[in-house]
């Protein structure tokens, strides 16, 4: 990236809490989902993504109301079949892995790549499949556009 030093900080705070999109992409795998904020609430932000309405942290002071961001979705912050889930997609590509399964699910015309690390599982969504997804809100990172 031109030699430029990002971020500097523990690898947790980086992984969870990257400042860039650069950042997010270079370390570990990351979904980027455009949103649209709703509102601001200490730290928090309450947005539309994906069909639905999440509250998500954020660094404070860069957002206002209106304005479209980008939410850092890691692939194992999203849970399938969850009761509480809010967003509907079709599985496009399922790998199971043994320790974990893989799946590349599409949302409103996006893919997002999951991760399912339920080590019960004895079975896998088949490709094609429509299933239910809740985003585990505490672990979403939202950056400005």
């Amino acid at each position: 990236h031109e030699g430029k030093i990002e971020q500097i900080g523990p690898p947790t705070e980086i992984y969870r809490q990257p400042q860039t999109r650069f950042v997010a992409d270079f370390i570990g795998r990351a979904n980027f989902v455009e949103a649209t904020v709703r509102d601001v609430l200490n730290g928090q932000l309450v947005v539309d993504a994906l069909g639905t309405t999440m509250t998500v942290s954020a660094p404070s002071g860069e957002f206002h109301e209106g304005q479209t961001a980008l939410i850092v979705v890691r692939p194992e912050m999203v849970e399938l079949d969850h009761p509480e889930a809010s967003v509907e997609g079709v599985v496009r590509i399922a790998n199971y892995l043994g320790d974990v399964v893989e799946y590349d699910v599409e949302v409103g015309g996006q893919l997002l790549a999951l991760v399912e690390k339920d080590p019960r599982h004895t079975t896998i969504h088949p490709e094609g499949e429509t299933v239910q997804l809740r985003f585990l809100e505490d672990c979403l990172y939202v950056l400005p556009e």
